[in-house]
């Protein structure tokens, strides 16, 4: 009878030991449990309908190996372990959460060369945090510390689990990843399917919902930091052959009625931040709405939005009619050492001199080596001037780039023709608690600046700030006699950051057209002139070109000029979407522009259309991957 006892004693303490044991491992696993779920959570807004048992899968495996692999160490270093795990993981997540909640996209690791300009701001960007984020912050935390105290200490290594551990990891990862196994006969609409986002890996929102939060930063770290094929632009013969193809005819471009127009002029090149279509009016800029009725405007632009760096995105854009590309892990100024047919080297063959004005240092960007590499002379900065060490943010005002009088001397003394590529900053975000903007909104009220501003407002009185900035240039071209002989090319690097919600007040927001911002050439005694073509950044070099009478050979770039007859219009977006001025297509589904019947939507356009939209995206990357206009260029 002792025997029964004793053997229903010990069956009872493995129990128990197995139930603790359980218990230790399962809150041991909250803390990641909890940021898997939030991030999932936050994933919900994105439009795109996935099956998300792959992800599952995904995650409860790198859970599991977590806390697993952890219990196989021996007394603190399994503790330490654990806890080095989470924190790393743990800072993603807080990264992902800011990050998403500003820019509606998660964070890839290529976004930190870009973080400069915007850490100013991150600290008003965490304020305006929703009180759900920071409970679950909270929660995400507490859950850790228990699990820190529950951990409990092994007495010795366990290696031959650990390699067990690992090797399930391991088969079970690649069980998943042969699910997603590239399809190799390609179709218009392989955007949408799932194996070929993964493999891509380049839309970071699709991504995260498919492979869940610990999967999606594991493949980003690696493709980031450890594919050394992706790194070193290991060639395909595939790729090459399909660049081939492309640039067989080199032709140059055809004549059309607008060649020539401003042939031999000045011109100058404002790039206007976060300068959206509602904030140019009489009331708030009226130096703006003035010019725009002397100019040729086009009435259907848009800028390209990539969220990592777009202001330099579109300087990209306009000087060298290439996109930042999506499907390698490198961003735009990393491409300083490529051979373009740029807006500088164009104009300098006419013997131009070639200037470009900021307030902030060049090093941001790499604009220093990217603006020489393009082919500019001199790339001045307001910070350097080492005029505004007691206060940089003063520097931040538009006005200061003509106030100044080094500048005022650079842009206006001046022998012989020229190219100015001026880069506006006053409307940056956050609008509300941006420093500089502190400073503008005092002009307007003083000491004592209400608190009840909404963004919008706060927009358009830093817009007015931008807009004395071009009053003050006009002035100085007429009192330098180049008023006549100068065009100004005004376009906006993006919309207006701010609140979704609030933005939505002025402008369609739920779809591409958020990107909706103007584009105008003004020129002394111009009468007002509407393209109603689409277009988008990446055709202002070409448009200009041929405004000016320069040669060029079309598939220099990826633009098109928007008085060719041949181009019928066209904008392609980073999650290729597009639009051609009577619909947009997302992700098969169509949105009416104009007012069309079904009937006149064709089928076989849209799929064409879509393959010409994944080829020029295609040929975009492979041609900045092998830097291939370097031969094309030379050869013809």
């Amino acid at each position: 009878m002792g025997c029964y006892i004793n053997y229903i004693k010990l069956m009872v303490n493995k129990i128990i030991f197995l139930l603790k044991t359980l218990f230790e491992y399962l809150i041991l696993a909250i803390p990641f449990i909890l940021m898997d779920y939030f991030i999932r959570v936050e994933a919900e807004q994105i439009r795109f309908k996935v099956l998300e048992k792959y992800s599952y899968i995904y995650s409860c495996s790198f859970i599991s190996f977590f806390v697993l692999s952890s219990k196989c160490l021996k007394g603190n270093i399994g503790k330490i372990y654990y806890s080095v795990l989470f924190i790393f993981h743990f800072l993603l997540y807080l990264t992902n959460i800011i990050f998403f909640s500003f820019t509606s996209t998660f964070f890839m690791f290529k976004i930190i060369s870009f973080a400069g300009e915007g850490s100013h701001y991150m600290f008003d960007v965490i304020l305006d945090m929703k009180f759900k984020t920071w409970r679950n912050v909270a929660l995400i935390i507490f859950s850790f510390i228990l699990a820190f105290f529950v951990f409990r200490k092994e007495n010795k290594f366990n290696f031959h689990n650990l390699f067990v551990i690992f090797g399930l990891f391991i088969l079970i990862q690649n069980m998943v990843k042969n699910l997603f196994a590239p399809i190799r006969n390609k179709r218009w609409n392989d955007f949408k399917r799932v194996s070929n986002i993964v493999n891509e890996f380049s839309n970071s929102n699709k991504c995260m919902k498919i492979v869940g939060f610990y999967k999606f930063v594991q493949t980003d770290f690696y493709n980031t930091y450890l594919n050394f094929d992706i790194f070193l632009g290991k060639e395909s013969k595939e790729e090459l052959e399909f660049l081939k193809k492309i640039y067989k005819d080199m032709k140059m471009h055809a004549e059309n009625e607008y060649t020539g127009l401003f042939k031999d002029k000045n011109v100058i090149f404002v790039q206007l931040e976060s300068m959206d279509i509602w904030l140019i009016n009489k009331k708030n800029t009226p130096t703006l709405h003035s010019l725009k009725n002397n100019s040729l405007v086009f009435s259907d632009h848009y800028s390209y939005r990539i969220d990592r760096g777009q202001t330099f995105n579109s300087e990209f854009c306009v000087n060298t009619g290439f996109y930042t590309p999506l499907s390698i892990t490198k961003n735009a100024y990393d491409f300083h050492r490529n051979t373009f047919n740029s807006l500088p080297k164009m104009f300098k063959k006419l013997g131009y001199t070639l200037k470009s004005f900021h307030f902030n240092y060049p090093e941001f960007y790499d604009r220093n080596i990217n603006y020489f590499g393009w082919g500019y002379d001199k790339f001045l900065s307001l910070l350097k001037t080492n005029e505004y060490k007691k206060n940089i943010n003063f520097a931040a005002l538009d006005t200061e780039l003509i106030k100044n009088k080094i500048f005022y001397d650079e842009i206006f003394n001046c022998k012989g023709k020229f190219l100015y590529y001026i880069i506006t900053y006053s409307i940056h975000f956050p609008f509300r608690n941006a420093r500089h903007s502190h400073y503008i909104l005092q002009k307007k009220f003083g000491k004592k600046i209400p608190k009840n501003l909404e963004e919008g407002n706060i927009a358009m009185i830093l817009a007015g700030e931008t807009d004395e900035m071009v009053k003050l240039l006009i002035e100085g071209l007429k009192k330098h006699n180049l008023y006549n002989d100068t065009i100004i090319v005004f376009f906006a690097d993006h919309c207006a950051q701010m609140n979704k919600k609030q933005l939505s007040k002025y402008k369609i927001t739920n779809d591409q057209r958020i990107n909706h911002t103007p584009f105008f050439i003004w020129s002394a005694n111009m009468k007002e002139t509407i393209v109603n073509k689409t277009n988008c950044q990446l055709d202002i070099l070409p448009t200009i070109l041929n405004l000016f009478g320069i040669p060029f050979q079309e598939k220099s770039m990826i633009g098109r000029d928007i008085f060719d007859n041949n181009n019928l219009g066209l904008v392609i977006f980073e999650d290729n979407s597009w639009i051609d001025g009577k619909i947009l297509f997302n992700n098969g589904n169509i949105t009416k522009l104009q007012n069309i019947s079904d009937n006149e939507i064709d089928k076989n356009y849209i799929s064409n259309k879509t393959q010409e939209v994944r080829d020029r995206l295609r040929q975009n990357d492979l041609t900045l991957k092998y830097n291939y206009l370097k031969y094309i260029l030379i050869n013809n």
